[in-house]
Protein backbone atom coordinates (compact mmCIF):
# COMPACT_ATOMS: atom_id res chain seq x y z
CA UNK A 1 0.00 0.00 0.00
CA UNK A 2 2.83 2.37 0.91
CA UNK A 3 4.39 1.34 -2.28
CA UNK A 4 1.03 2.46 -4.41
CA UNK A 5 0.23 5.44 -2.83
CA UNK A 6 4.78 6.72 -3.52
CA UNK A 7 3.57 5.71 -7.30
CA UNK A 8 0.69 7.80 -7.03
CA UNK A 9 2.15 10.55 -5.56
CA UNK A 10 5.26 10.65 -7.72
CA UNK A 11 2.72 10.58 -10.99
CA UNK A 12 0.52 13.59 -9.51
CA UNK A 13 3.93 15.15 -9.43
CA UNK A 14 4.95 14.52 -12.62
CA UNK A 15 1.28 15.52 -13.97
CA UNK A 16 1.36 18.79 -12.60
CA UNK A 17 5.12 19.26 -14.17
CA UNK A 18 3.76 18.92 -17.28
CA UNK A 19 0.74 21.18 -16.75
CA UNK A 20 3.08 24.21 -15.64
CA UNK A 21 5.68 23.01 -18.43
CA UNK A 22 2.54 23.25 -21.00
CA UNK A 23 1.52 26.46 -19.58
CA UNK A 24 4.75 28.08 -20.20
CA UNK A 25 4.85 26.97 -23.91
CA UNK A 26 0.79 27.83 -25.12
CA UNK A 27 -2.22 29.86 -23.74
CA UNK A 28 -3.83 28.47 -20.92
CA UNK A 29 -7.28 28.58 -22.25
CA UNK A 30 -5.82 26.04 -25.68
CA UNK A 31 -4.19 23.35 -23.43
CA UNK A 32 -7.19 21.23 -22.89
CA UNK A 33 -7.71 21.58 -26.72
CA UNK A 34 -3.98 20.37 -27.37
CA UNK A 35 -4.26 17.55 -25.69
CA UNK A 36 -7.51 16.23 -27.31
CA UNK A 37 -5.73 16.49 -30.37
CA UNK A 38 -2.94 13.78 -28.99
CA UNK A 39 -5.46 11.62 -28.98
CA UNK A 40 -7.25 12.36 -32.27
CA UNK A 41 -5.48 12.53 -35.79
CA UNK A 42 -5.77 15.93 -35.84
CA UNK A 43 -2.66 17.93 -35.49
CA UNK A 44 -3.63 20.84 -35.99
CA UNK A 45 -5.31 23.38 -34.36
CA UNK A 46 -6.14 26.99 -35.90
CA UNK A 47 -8.91 29.52 -34.68
CA UNK A 48 -9.81 33.08 -36.77
CA UNK A 49 -10.25 36.44 -35.02
CA UNK A 50 -11.76 39.37 -36.35
CA UNK A 51 -10.13 41.93 -33.98
CA UNK A 52 -7.25 41.39 -32.33
CA UNK A 53 -3.91 44.10 -31.24
CA UNK A 54 -0.75 42.70 -32.12
CA UNK A 55 2.33 44.37 -30.86
CA UNK A 56 5.98 43.80 -31.88
CA UNK A 57 8.55 45.56 -29.78
CA UNK A 58 12.45 45.17 -30.88
CA UNK A 59 14.74 46.01 -28.08
CA UNK A 60 17.25 48.14 -29.58
CA UNK A 61 20.93 48.30 -28.67
CA UNK A 62 21.52 44.59 -27.80
CA UNK A 63 23.56 44.45 -30.68
CA UNK A 64 25.99 46.98 -29.65
CA UNK A 65 25.73 45.10 -25.89
CA UNK A 66 27.48 42.18 -27.93
CA UNK A 67 30.31 43.84 -29.04
CA UNK A 68 30.90 45.26 -26.11
CA UNK A 69 30.29 42.28 -23.42
CA UNK A 70 30.52 38.33 -23.75
CA UNK A 71 27.78 36.58 -25.20
CA UNK A 72 26.30 34.77 -22.38
CA UNK A 73 26.28 38.51 -20.35
CA UNK A 74 24.30 39.60 -22.82
CA UNK A 75 21.74 36.83 -23.39
CA UNK A 76 21.47 36.55 -19.58
CA UNK A 77 20.42 40.45 -19.45
CA UNK A 78 18.11 39.82 -22.25
CA UNK A 79 16.40 37.06 -20.46
CA UNK A 80 16.52 39.61 -17.20
CA UNK A 81 14.50 42.31 -19.62
CA UNK A 82 12.11 39.67 -21.43
CA UNK A 83 11.20 37.82 -17.73
CA UNK A 84 9.95 41.61 -16.23
CA UNK A 85 7.96 42.36 -19.40
CA UNK A 86 6.54 38.79 -19.55
CA UNK A 87 5.57 39.74 -15.91
CA UNK A 88 4.00 42.79 -17.11
CA UNK A 89 1.58 41.15 -19.89
CA UNK A 90 -0.24 39.15 -16.83
CA UNK A 91 -1.51 43.17 -15.72
CA UNK A 92 -2.82 43.76 -19.01
CA UNK A 93 -4.25 39.89 -20.29
CA UNK A 94 -1.60 40.27 -23.19
CA UNK A 95 -0.68 36.79 -24.60
CA UNK A 96 2.72 36.49 -24.93
CA UNK A 97 3.64 35.05 -28.65
CA UNK A 98 7.21 34.71 -28.47
CA UNK A 99 10.40 36.05 -28.45
CA UNK A 100 12.67 35.91 -31.30
CA UNK A 101 16.27 37.41 -31.15
CA UNK A 102 15.64 41.17 -29.27
CA UNK A 103 11.96 41.01 -30.81
CA UNK A 104 8.75 40.25 -28.53
CA UNK A 105 5.65 39.24 -30.09
CA UNK A 106 2.67 39.60 -28.64
CA UNK A 107 -1.22 39.84 -28.76
CA UNK A 108 -4.62 40.88 -26.99
CA UNK A 109 -8.01 39.95 -27.78
CA UNK A 110 -7.07 36.14 -27.94
CA UNK A 111 -7.26 32.79 -27.64
CA UNK A 112 -10.15 34.85 -25.34
CA UNK A 113 -11.94 37.39 -27.14
CA UNK A 114 -12.26 40.76 -25.28
CA UNK A 115 -13.56 43.98 -26.34
CA UNK A 116 -11.08 46.13 -24.51
CA UNK A 117 -7.93 44.70 -26.57
CA UNK A 118 -6.83 47.61 -28.15
CA UNK A 119 -6.68 49.92 -24.44
CA UNK A 120 -5.29 46.74 -22.89
CA UNK A 121 -2.39 46.57 -25.36
CA UNK A 122 -2.43 50.81 -25.48
CA UNK A 123 -1.77 50.60 -22.40
CA UNK A 124 0.83 47.23 -22.13
CA UNK A 125 2.94 49.23 -24.85
CA UNK A 126 3.42 52.05 -22.01
CA UNK A 127 3.99 50.01 -19.06
CA UNK A 128 6.74 47.79 -21.69
CA UNK A 129 8.35 51.50 -22.67
CA UNK A 130 8.55 51.87 -18.73
CA UNK A 131 10.16 48.37 -18.28
CA UNK A 132 12.92 49.20 -20.62
CA UNK A 133 13.61 52.31 -19.35
CA UNK A 134 13.81 51.13 -15.86
CA UNK A 135 15.73 48.03 -17.20
CA UNK A 136 18.30 50.30 -19.33
CA UNK A 137 19.91 52.45 -16.96
CA UNK A 138 23.21 52.13 -18.01
CA UNK A 139 22.76 49.31 -20.76
CA UNK A 140 22.04 51.79 -23.95
CA UNK A 141 18.63 50.13 -24.13
CA UNK A 142 15.67 51.43 -26.09
CA UNK A 143 12.93 49.77 -27.78
CA UNK A 144 10.51 50.02 -31.17
CA UNK A 145 7.07 49.06 -30.71
CA UNK A 146 4.45 48.58 -33.55
CA UNK A 147 1.05 48.17 -32.88
CA UNK A 148 -1.38 47.05 -35.33
CA UNK A 149 -5.54 45.66 -34.78
CA UNK A 150 -6.95 43.41 -37.51
CA UNK A 151 -7.73 40.06 -38.72
CA UNK A 152 -5.82 37.23 -37.61
CA UNK A 153 -5.37 33.21 -37.35
CA UNK A 154 -3.90 31.74 -34.20
CA UNK A 155 -3.09 27.99 -34.27
CA UNK A 156 -0.75 25.36 -33.12
CA UNK A 157 0.59 23.48 -36.29
CA UNK A 158 3.77 21.03 -36.77
CA UNK A 159 4.67 17.64 -35.28
CA UNK A 160 7.48 18.32 -32.92
CA UNK A 161 8.91 21.52 -31.41
CA UNK A 162 5.62 23.18 -32.05
CA UNK A 163 4.47 26.45 -30.52
CA UNK A 164 1.39 28.68 -30.21
CA UNK A 165 1.19 31.32 -33.78
CA UNK A 166 -0.46 33.76 -35.35
CA UNK A 167 -0.32 34.72 -38.97
CA UNK A 168 -2.52 37.32 -40.90
CA UNK A 169 -1.95 41.21 -42.47
CA UNK A 170 -2.07 42.59 -38.70
CA UNK A 171 0.73 40.74 -37.77
CA UNK A 172 2.73 41.49 -40.93
CA UNK A 173 1.93 45.23 -40.72
CA UNK A 174 2.51 45.47 -36.83
CA UNK A 175 6.02 43.67 -37.55
CA UNK A 176 6.27 46.69 -40.21
CA UNK A 177 5.74 49.60 -38.06
CA UNK A 178 8.24 48.30 -35.98
CA UNK A 179 10.92 47.87 -38.16
CA UNK A 180 10.31 51.46 -39.54
CA UNK A 181 9.14 52.80 -36.29
CA UNK A 182 11.14 55.45 -34.17
CA UNK A 183 13.42 54.85 -30.85
CA UNK A 184 11.26 55.31 -27.77
CA UNK A 185 8.08 55.38 -30.00
CA UNK A 186 4.62 53.47 -30.37
CA UNK A 187 4.12 53.06 -33.67
CA UNK A 188 0.26 52.40 -34.16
Amino acid sequence: AKVLQLKLKVLNTQVKNTEQLLECVLPKAIIPVVKDMANTKSNRYCVSYDKVTILFAKITGVHEMFEELPTVEVVGQLDRLFKEIDGTTDLYTIEKIKTVGDTYMCASGLPTPHPNHAYRMARFAFALGNVVKTFSENKKLNYKTGMCIGKIVAGVIGKTKFTYDIWGDAANTASRMYSHGVKGKIQC
